[in-house]
């Protein structure tokens, strides 16, 4: 075994060698993570790799969802790895699922003068009101979740700052069958909103945040992406109806 080794080593060369060989542990153990988050086709990652790489907090409870999180993420260092098994979004109630393992929420946000167009696609102080659609076998409590914060890159700001937002939602209680229950996109802090910038129509959207739930009382783990996208105008938008202008509207 590993223990052996080292201490073969450390009888016959000294501590430099001790050092060594842990540094290939981790090494391997490292190999084997990153190879999943690559492709996740590859051999899971096992509860001994996680040691070995020195990730901390992995037990066998949580080690499905951290290796669906890491397919998920292509997360590849320690460091980022690390900060995945501390912010394990916790699973949902027995019985209850979130129906939409991905979802997507689009914000417009768009300023051009030749549409005569200036809108601002923002998530106030109190942050945005999402309906998150679940099933549930039975009337439950669903517990409280805060996802970990992401911020949004400076470029993506109408200020050029950039922001941290989270995905959350409160305890509340669910109704046996189908329904939805209300989650939010917050500013981290509420005195800091956030202001997407700003596209001309006909400029390409971006993503501008990503953020991990649980989507099942298992290891199943979901996908919320905020989308910031240009307005599009009405196809006859410019184009006289009567000799008047009846179709100025950009979506």
């Amino acid at each position: 075994g590993y223990a052996l080794s080292v201490r073969c080593i450390k009888d016959v060369q000294g501590s430099d060698a001790i050092v060594a060989i842990e540094k290939a542990i981790q090494i391997n153990g490292l190999a084997t993570i990153k190879a999943y988050a690559t492709d996740s086709t590859k051999t899971a990652p096992t509860l001994q790799n996680y040691s070995d790489a020195g990730v901390t907090g992995v037990a066998a409870g949580n080690l499905d969802a951290l290796n669906a999180m890491v397919a998920q993420t292509g997360s590849d260092t320690v460091a980022k790895i690390q900060s995945l098994a501390d912010n394990l979004p916790a699973p949902l109630p027995a019985g209850v699922t979130i129906t939409a393992p991905t979802l997507t929420i689009t914000l417009v946000s768009t300023l051009d003068a030749t549409y005569g167009v200036a809108f601002d696609g923002n998530i106030p102080s109190t942050g945005l009101l999402i309906k998150i659609p679940y099933y549930s076998n039975s009337n439950t409590t669903l517990n409280s979740f805060t996802s970990s914060s992401f911020t949004i890159d400076a470029g993506h700001t109408q200020d050029n700052t950039g922001v941290d937002v989270k995905f959350q939602w409160n305890e509340q209680n669910l109704s046996v069958g189908n329904g939805y229950f209300d989650a939010r996109i917050m500013p981290v802090d509420s005195s800091k909103p956030y202001h997407a910038k700003q596209l001309s129509i006909g400029e390409s959207g971006y993503t501008a945040a990503t953020f991990l739930y649980a989507t099942d009382s298992s290891s199943f783990i979901g996908t919320l992406s905020l989308e910031v996208v240009a307005g599009i105008p009405d196809r006859s938008f410019n184009l006289l109806t009567n000799n008047q202008y009846e179709h100025q509207f950009v979506y």
